[in-house]
């Protein structure tokens, strides 16, 4: 597993990764460290206080580090030619078509390029995340009301999941379900829409995959959030304005692919964001490249 993460690290080897080197289980969780990808691989099963890392606290509660990847349209497809994701999947693990239908709307093919590639970076869409022993997550939903796959590629994790199974069921009023239970490799999770979750490594180290899903059950909540978050900032996702532009185009796309056989993709319209938006932030978002994100230099990146 580690030879997969070493790896990983000589095929991306200028890749800036989000590096936790304490564990976000813990009470004392803080933002992720900016490292490069082989920088991080090295600091992953080292404890704390070892004088190799870069990474040392005179108080940890709890150790484990962990690192996510985020993958870019290109890192993935590379992984797809070269055998190291399966590019011949179930179905259900095929899950960007209405991404690839609303973006091939773009003429221009630089501009289609860059704006896949910024949306899947500030969405977190596609992760890498591998984890030594001990290290989690502490107990979230996901923000944009999407749904997720896990595929589990080495080491063992612990998970505990709890979400409404049915639409007649309100998470809410507490109409929920929870299980629990360790994911083994060559198995994967999934979860729906809302559904909360908290894990732990059991290895280390232990090497995920996920990659994240829109269908009939949570693309109108998706296109919502993604709809607020473009005219009100919802989500503070530092979006740029061409991006939005380019959403504005996807939710019909998503009511024509997942809505109710006879439906209209004009039934729940929604206007532009910019007629909605304040003039501060669409002159802030106008500003804002597609190139522009955590991880073009512009913080400081532990080499």
């Amino acid at each position: 597993a580690l030879a997969f993460l070493d790896g990983l690290a000589k095929r991306f080897p200028e890749a800036v990764v989000d590096f936790y080197p304490y564990n976000m289980l813990s009470k004392e969780r803080q933002s992720p460290y900016l490292t490069r990808l082989p920088r991080a691989v090295a600091e992953l099963p080292l404890p704390n206080g070892d004088p190799e890392s870069k990474f040392r606290f005179e108080r940890l509660t709890q150790e484990g580090r962990y690192l996510h990847l985020q993958l870019s349209p290109d890192q993935w497809a590379e992984l797809e030619r070269d055998a190291v994701l399966a590019a011949e999947r179930h179905p259900h693990l095929h899950n960007d078509r209405w991404l690839d239908e609303c973006f091939a709307k773009i003429d221009d093919e630089q501009d289609r390029h860059d704006l896949l590639a910024e949306y899947h970076l500030k969405t977190h869409w596609k992760i890498i995340l591998a984890g030594a022993k001990g290290a989690g997550m502490f107990n979230h939903s996901d923000t944009l009301q999407t749904s997720s796959w896990h595929a589990h590629l080495a080491g063992r994790k612990w998970w505990y999941v709890c979400g409404a199974l049915s639409d007649d069921d309100d998470a809410a009023s507490g109409q929920t379900t929870c299980f629990e239970g360790v994911v083994e490799p060559g198995e994967i999770l999934y979860y729906g829409k809302g559904w909360m979750h908290e894990t732990q490594n059991l290895e280390t180290p232990t090497i995920t995959i996920t990659d994240t899903a829109v269908h009939a059950r949570n693309y109108d909540a998706v296109a919502d959030m993604l709809h607020r978050e473009c005219a009100y900032k919802a989500l503070d996702f530092k979006i740029s304005g061409a991006l939005c532009d380019a959403l504005d185009a996807c939710y019909d796309v998503m009511a024509d692919l997942y809505g109710d056989v006879g439906s209209s993709s004009s039934s729940r319209p929604r206007p532009k964001w910019r007629s909605l938006a304040s003039a501060e932030l669409i002159a802030k978002r106008d500003a804002t490249s597609a190139l522009d994100n955590n991880y073009d230099g512009r913080n400081y990146i532990t080499e």
